[in-house]
């Protein structure tokens, strides 16, 4: 095989590792076992694993040019170390090219195309696994007799608090529970027009508010551990919206009779998972198969991925002597 010229030693042992050991998963997988039975090897052979399970004739896509393949040592047996082949033409899942071939693929060490690829990389594939700095803190002007701002404070202890002449909310989603607290506060204090004034001057803050929040994204870099990342920050979301749902369809046992702010609730809860939720799963379907908290090392930044998060049916509550008839 052909071999390009290798640069200093790696400085990604953990990816370079992660790679030789899923080559090696492959290597013993009773289908290669089965391939390679049918084989002559020689010393100087290399066996390519193809990159894509697309047989892509006719498709206006690219494959990846570079494959991982592992060459055949003296004895005959596959040898430890991958290399990384380009000039090579693969539409199954494996090739063997003889080292007597005149088409030899240029082939580099592992270690050194990790180099190349991570030099290249970017930062947008890190985002997914950068930390939420989520305390930015909005107000928005109401301009009433007795309130001056709505602020927004995703650091507040509690989801609304009256403090002077300031409406504190940690989260402008639910403006029923925030008109609540300012309602119980300003009491008999003003005539009906005024508090419809005032619930429609809360309700636009809230909205403006929602619009203009943000959270600061910190990537990680290479040998920093990881805070809590965008997609452990989302999953406990999820995780918490879950015991909610199951929480209020309990308490409202499907009617909007017996509870109606937990009905709503469940409304709520489940509107946003038919929505903006489904995104999340599908990104994360077929990546995050792990048990929870298991630990993935990339670059020196460990990043622990949470598993997948599921909505109890209302079959499974009814089991449990839940009433939902929805």
């Amino acid at each position: 095989m052909a071999q390009k010229t290798s640069g200093p030693h790696a400085v990604h042992p953990e990816i370079t590792a992660a790679i030789a050991k899923s080559l090696a998963s492959v290597c013993t997988h009773p289908s290669f076992q089965t391939w390679r039975e049918e084989l002559t090897l020689s010393a100087g052979d290399i066996i390519a694993i193809n990159n894509s399970f697309v047989f892509r004739s006719g498709v206006g896509t690219r494959k990846n040019e570079k494959y991982l393949a592992v060459a055949v040592g003296k004895d005959g047996d596959l040898t430890t170390d991958p290399v990384v082949c380009d000039g090579l033409r693969l539409n199954s899942d494996f090739k063997h090219v003889s080292a007597k071939s005149k088409n030899q693929p240029m082939c580099q060490e592992l270690g050194e195309a990790v180099r190349g690829e991570v030099k290249e990389l970017g930062k947008l594939v890190f985002l997914l696994v950068g930390s939420v700095d989520d305390t930015v803190v909005l107000e928005e002007v109401v301009e009433d007799d007795d309130f001056d701002v709505v602020v927004l404070d995703p650091a507040l202890k509690v989801d609304v608090e009256i403090k002077e002449r300031k409406i504190l909310v940690r989260e402008v989603g639910n403006e029923d529970r925030v008109w609540d607290t300012v309602k119980d506060a300003v009491g008999d204090t003003k005539n009906p027009e005024a508090v419809e004034g005032l619930r429609q001057k809360v309700g636009t803050a809230l909205d403006s508010l929602g619009d203009r929040t943000h959270a600061v994204l910190k990537l990680p870099t290479a040998g920093q551990v990881s805070d809590t990342s965008v997609l452990e920050s989302i999953t406990a979301v999820l995780i918490n919206e879950r015991k909610n749902y199951e929480s209020a369809l309990k308490k409202c046992q499907g009617e909007y009779s017996v509870d109606a702010e937990a009905y709503n609730d469940v409304l709520r809860i489940a509107y946003n998972f038919a929505t903006d939720a489904i995104g999340f799963f599908a990104l994360t379907d077929e990546y995050l198969r792990y048990e929870t908290h298991n630990s993935l090392v990339h670059g020196g930044t460990t990043v622990r991925a949470v598993g997948s998060v599921q909505i109890p049916t209302l079959d499974a509550l009814q089991k449990e002597g839940v009433s939902c008839e929805l």
